[in-house]
């Protein structure tokens, strides 16, 4: 096993973690898109919540993801193989309204 410290919102930070996969196992077999946060206590209204939590939600919650597949797919494209998994976060679970979502993507 090996730790890469990962902005998981941030692009670069993504690729590195991919690249150093690569470079230490010689191939990436699965990608674990698993993280999420909630910075408030509670649910929260829409006029309560201001532009930087959302912000800083959405890159953690989603835009991670979006990279995650981004730069795994370019991987396993070159590997030959085909598809991917993407499961919600645990987190999901103790929330208010749960976001039971499972979906898997094939690419050509």
């Amino acid at each position: 096993a090996i730790f890469v410290k990962t902005d998981v919102s941030e692009a670069p930070d993504v690729r590195r973690l991919v690249q150093s996969t690569v470079e230490r196992f010689r191939c990436l077999h699965v990608l674990v898109n698993n993280t999420g946060i909630v910075k408030s206590r509670g649910p929260r209204l829409v006029h309560e919540t201001d532009e930087s939590t959302y912000t800083k939600t959405m890159d953690d919650n989603v835009k991670s993801v979006f990279l995650g597949c981004k730069y795994a797919v370019e991987q396993f494209r070159r590997q030959n193989l085909d598809s991917v998994g993407n499961k919600h976060a645990v987190l999901d679970h103790n929330l208010p309204i749960g976001l039971e979502v499972a979906w898997v993507c094939g690419f050509k």
